[in-house]
């Protein structure tokens, strides 16, 4: 590996604990919290300043919260191997892969890596607790709307409810029941076996 730097810019960084919020409610002191140290997957470092001794990263609140630092001057941080990206995906369950830190020269497009940073692994998704499709007509080869009702499962992810979530429809056998367009003019969709949404 090659001689790893202590921050690049890329690198994705939480704040320690000891950086509190002051707010007048307890669940708006909880989420700004939250958000203040980082939330689930960090701060991007977008610059190195002063020889590395500061960084720039994006922290947009409007108004910004009063702050209390205990011990004054001693804010922390720490790196995270966290990481939200919206083009991984996963076709196919695998044991898991390893992952490495690294960097991307801007100038060659060639990779440097550092170190180990854990292991990723894909697994198919729990199956929602229950789903439901109600018809809105029986007559067949009509285009009509259908209601679909649904639990997610117990994935205690679900419960945070911060971040946009995406429900993907797929329909395995079309001679049933197949997508359509809606209104006035309403046609069968074609068949998109690559579809990354439905």
């Amino acid at each position: 590996f090659a001689e790893i730097a202590v921050l690049t810019n890329g690198d994705r960084i939480h704040l320690e604990e000891n950086i509190t919020v002051n707010a007048s409610h307890w669940r708006r002191q909880a989420d700004l919290q939250r958000i203040v140290l980082g939330g689930s997957y960090g701060f991007e470092v977008l610059e190195l300043i002063d020889a590395g001794r500061e960084v720039r990263i994006p922290m947009s609140l409007d108004p910004f919260p009063a702050l209390t630092i205990s011990p004054p001057m001693h804010g922390g941080w720490w790196r995270s191997n966290k990481l939200k990206v919206s083009n991984i995906k996963g076709t196919e369950e695998t044991p898991p892969l390893i992952v490495c830190w690294g960097v991307k020269s801007e100038l060659t497009g060639e990779a440097d890596f550092y170190d180990y940073a854990g292991y990723i692994s894909f697994v198919p998704p729990s199956s929602m607790a229950t789903l439901d499709v109600g018809l809105t007509s029986t007559v067949a080869g009509t285009i009509t709307p259908i209601l679909i009702g649904f639990t997610t499962a117990d994935n205690p992810v679900y419960l945070e409810g911060r971040n946009s979530m995406q429900l993907r429809v797929t329909f395995t056998n079309t001679s049933v029941i197949a997508p359509a367009e809606s209104g006035v003019h309403s046609k069968r969709l074609e068949v998109d076996y690559n579809a990354d949404q439905a």
